[in-house]
């Protein structure tokens, strides 16, 4: 059986930073708990602020405003940590392969076969689709790689996923 599209992919510590990313943006639970701790922190600012603390208000108030970005910069120091030492730690080419009712990758460590019905979520951002296999596992597929024909699959694919959510 011939597949009905084929594309490659090439893992890259690049890459693999944009599907953290992605997955994280994809779940607003993380995003809420940064809000709402720098607002605390803003809020304790203030309160410091009206009782005369002025240096202890300032403080909280750096702490505020740096939570965020050190959050950021601590977090993609882990992935990069994450990404040199485990498998992925190197640029591995896999070639994806999309049949009626699955899709197989194959790269230097051998070849999976995984059933449409495995593929939780599709995630799309503008450069690329995450197929989803669990919360923190998914295929990396770069729309710079796929033809007009496959982009739309994976399109149509994920609006089915998301009308079977609902």
């Amino acid at each position: 059986m011939e597949p009905k599209y084929t594309t490659e992919m090439t893992m890259t510590e690049e890459e693999y930073l944009r599907y953290a990313d992605a997955v994280t943006n994809s779940r607003k639970k993380s995003k809420v708990l940064i809000i709402i701790l720098s607002v605390l922190l803003l809020m304790l600012s203030a309160v410091w602020f009206w009782m005369g603390r002025f240096i202890m208000g300032g403080i909280v108030l750096v702490a505020a405003v740096s939570y965020p970005i050190w959050f950021r910069t601590a977090r993609r120091k882990q992935l990069k940590r994450i990404f040199a030492s485990g498998k992925s730690g190197r640029a591995l080419t896999n070639h994806l392969q999309f049949y009626e009712d699955h899709l197989v990758t194959e790269n230097e460590d051998g070849r999976k076969d995984f059933p449409y019905t495995d593929i939780l979520d599709i995630l799309e951002t503008p450069t690329n689709f995450y197929l989803m296999l669990a919360a923190n596992s998914g295929i990396i597929v770069s729309k710079s790689n796929c033809t007009e024909g496959l982009v739309s699959f994976l399109q149509e694919m994920k609006a089915e996923k998301l009308a079977a959510q609902k």
